[in-house]
């Protein structure tokens, strides 16, 4: 939903069913949907200067399609790879069918007309079962693309770049194990957008008859972004009547209710953390909730009931009460903003798909300005439980005005 709709969503039909993908860890042993590989690395030491060197070209080209091409926000943040991150990087390969240094001859044919392009499926599934440690991946959407040993797909696919990459470098760690370094940022299509740190991705040297291949055994953030810049505001410390405790218990139970239902992805839950398109999640699910919560984002609504505007002024109050960031603009909020008016558009067309359900919701005030609210997570349709999940919120005053921020949600216990 989020990044989503800013770029053309990669074979939308297909993706709509990878939200229930397996993961697939990135090492000898995997949950992914196929066996896996039984190709194993060779002993430290056996790789040459040569191959170590030529091992760092290789990595450096399948981390450039990976980043750009294969990487997810949930993969980013929970460091494991799903058959949608392999499918979107299958995918990449296209854009590398003339460069020479890719390790891998994917490359597809061109029907005559140039509208379909024809992937050897023995090809991709030699390349995922090194790169990726599973072997004969045919995914059941995969196998549905397929003509006889051939996936076709058709060449205005819509490929776009989830991320790009800054300050590229490459580094033998032992004998046998190659990394790859980058500040990882939003995609190109965006510049100036959201840098997410430095991650570093670690590959095996494995051997393979006369030649040798990398597997992905690991990636991980080595370091963080600066942090922005803390809003204005200091935690309540006077008394609430029982009519403001009430007051606040409510807001404090539907906010809970929008960030767990619209907001709360796998990648959030994992890391704990609130990244910048978790919190435009929450500004364009607000319109679901316009009436029911206390921060001002609620926009106005055009004559003809088809699109919302959000004033950035109420923008910037509501991500500083509720998230603490002060001066909150990320790159493709301006893109999405109106210079005359000063206001977000969008369309009411757009479809809110929510993540959770949530049942059996409790709220407390646990002390004199923290409020928790837990509840029962359940899949979007209100069926097979998820687990038990909660979300604390402290009131916080800043002169006259009193609001709810986060402070942390997490796994109930």
């Amino acid at each position: 939903m989020m990044k989503g709709i800013f770029c053309t969503i990669l074979c939308a039909a297909l993706l709509a069913g990878l939200s229930s993908c397996q993961p697939i860890v990135p090492a000898e042993s995997s949950q992914a949907s196929s066996a896996p590989s039984s190709l194993e690395s060779t002993e430290t030491g056996s790789f040459s200067t040569e191959e170590l060197e030529a091992a760092q070209l290789r990595a450096k080209k399948i981390m450039d399609c990976f980043a750009c091409h294969g990487l997810t926000d949930d993969a980013r943040r929970t460091g494991q790879i799903t058959d949608r991150e392999i499918w979107q990087f299958v995918l990449g390969t296209y854009y590398y069918r003339d460069d020479p240094d890719f390790p891998y001859e994917t490359w597809p044919e061109v029907s005559d007309d140039g509208t379909t392009a024809y992937f050897p499926m023995n090809s991709l599934q030699q390349m995922v079962e090194e790169i990726f440690g599973v072997s004969q991946w045919t995914p059941d959407f995969v196998r549905e693309e397929c003509e006889g040993q051939k996936l076709a797909m058709p060449t205005e696919m819509g490929l776009n770049s989830a991320y790009g990459y800054e300050d590229l470098k490459t580094e033998a760690l032992s004998q046998d194990t190659a990394a790859v370094s980058m500040q990882l940022v939003d995609s190109p299509s965006f510049p100036g957008g959201q840098n997410y740190g430095e991650y570093q991705f670690v590959f095996s040297l494995c051997r393979d008859e006369d030649d040798f291949f990398l597997r992905l055994k690991e990636f991980h953030q080595t370091s963080a972004p600066q942090p922005q810049a803390a809003a204005s505001g200091e935690p309540f410390t006077g008394q609430l009547t029982a009519e403001e405790q009430e007051k606040w218990a409510y807001q404090a139970e539907q906010t809970a209710g929008c960030l767990a239902s619209y907001v709360l992805s796998e990648g959030m839950k994992q890391t704990g953390q609130v990244e910048d398109l978790d919190i435009w999640a929450f500004l364009l699910a607000s319109i679901l909730y316009r009436d029911e919560l206390s921060y001002p984002v609620w926009p106005e609504t055009s004559p003809d009931g088809q699109s919302a505007y959000f004033p950035e002024e109420d923008i910037q109050t509501t991500v500083a009460q509720l998230f603490g960031i002060s001066g909150w603009r990320p790159e493709f909020m301006k893109e999405s903003m109106s210079p005359e008016t000063n206001r977000l558009e969008m369309r009411l067309a757009e479809t809110f798909h929510p993540y959770y359900a949530c049942r059996n919701t409790e709220t407390r005030l646990e002390t004199g300005n923290r409020f928790a609210v837990s509840m029962e997570l359940t899949d979007a349709s209100g069926g097979e439980s998820q687990g038990q999940y909660s979300f604390a919120f402290t009131l916080f005053q800043d002169g006259a005005s009193r609001f709810l921020r986060l402070a942390e949600f997490g796994p109930a216990i």
